[in-house]
């Protein structure tokens, strides 16, 4: 009958280690905005600046436009309204 206690002692201590929560990361979201930049001939102007504006925070991430006139910019916060602000030499 020892024997049988022991026993159930050591599954039940294994039952519990099993059980115990793993480790947990927080998950960190963000938004992304991507676009091309071109003049009114359909043009790819390189060189732009991009301003964008996260108007609920106030939080402004700047980026700008490669030699395809494309730009990127990540790690955004999420949702908006957003104010996007493009300039460029004479424009």
């Amino acid at each position: 009958m020892t024997f049988m206690k022991k026993l159930s002692l050591s599954a039940a201590a294994i039952a519990l280690l099993t059980a115990a929560p793993a480790a947990v990361y927080a998950q960190e979201t963000s938004s992304s905005l991507r676009g091309s930049v071109t003049d009114g001939a359909g043009n790819a102007l390189s060189g732009a600046s991009i301003t964008i504006l996260h108007t609920p925070s106030g939080s402004v991430s700047r980026t700008s436009t490669g030699v395809n006139g494309g730009f990127s910019s990540s790690g955004l916060r999420v949702g908006g309204p957003y104010n996007v602000t493009i300039t460029a030499d004479g424009f």
